[in-house]
């Protein structure tokens, strides 16, 4: 029981956010970057602030083993094969200091070599 109500105090304190579904048919990529413009505070987003990123396949979380860096404003999601997608989502963190660093305005993209990246709408 101890387990389980440490497991539910851990998803309250961070907040979820689910974007809308890519493509139907879904989309395929073994690299992934999320890139922080423009922060809830109004300022330009100079490194990451969020949690943790992830892909969705019909709403499900695609859980297989990957590589997560970040670079400034930038985290980036790596795997070591192609995985076929159609949503996304990030978490940020919680609580009354983090809120000014939600990010606002950001990109997503995909790419299959690391390079010639394509945004996802």
């Amino acid at each position: 029981m101890l387990f389980v109500s440490m497991a539910l105090q851990y998803l309250l304190e961070f907040t979820l956010n689910i974007l809308a579904v890519v493509d139907v048919m879904g989309m395929q990529g073994s690299h992934f970057r999320f890139t922080s413009l423009m922060l809830r505070s109004g300022i330009t987003a100079s490194n990451s602030s969020i949690h943790s990123l992830g892909l969705l396949m019909d709403g499900c979380i695609i859980n297989t083993l990957n590589n997560v860096s970040t670079s400034g404003p930038s985290v980036l999601l790596d795997f070591d094969r192609p995985v076929r997608f159609n949503g996304w989502y990030f978490v940020t963190s919680a609580g009354p200091q983090s809120a000014g660093l939600d990010p606002v305005g950001f990109r997503f993209e995909a790419s299959t070599a690391g390079s010639d990246w394509k945004e996802i709408k």
